[in-house]
């Protein structure tokens, strides 16, 4: 009789019981390696941060101009700046420096 009862070694698998997040947690390793192989465009390639009172100046200016885009928006405001505030000397630098 002994023999019979008799503990098993090992994993039991319970059959009646299945991990709510199991399928959640495939789904989600399913979509990581997608989001990987999607390409970035070329003006979406980088992040800055700017203070809240920045960004809502920043919307305030693309309300009140043609720009669609934020980027667009900066872009305008580095031309200007080059073109307005740096000498002659500072300007070929950043033209040198910007387009390597």
């Amino acid at each position: 009789m002994s023999e019979n009862k008799k503990k098993p070694t090992g994993l039991i698998k319970n059959s009646k019981i299945t991990p709510k997040n199991q399928s959640n947690q495939i789904q989600v390793a399913k979509e990581v390696p997608k989001k990987t192989k999607q390409t970035v465009a070329k003006n979406q390639d980088a992040n800055i941060k700017v203070s809240r009172q920045t960004k809502n100046e920043i919307d305030i200016l693309m309300k009140l101009t043609d720009n669609k885009f934020s980027y667009e928006l900066i872009e305008t405001m580095i031309d200007h700046y080059v073109e307005t505030a740096l000498d002659p000397d500072k300007k070929r630098a950043f033209k040198t420096l910007s387009s390597l």
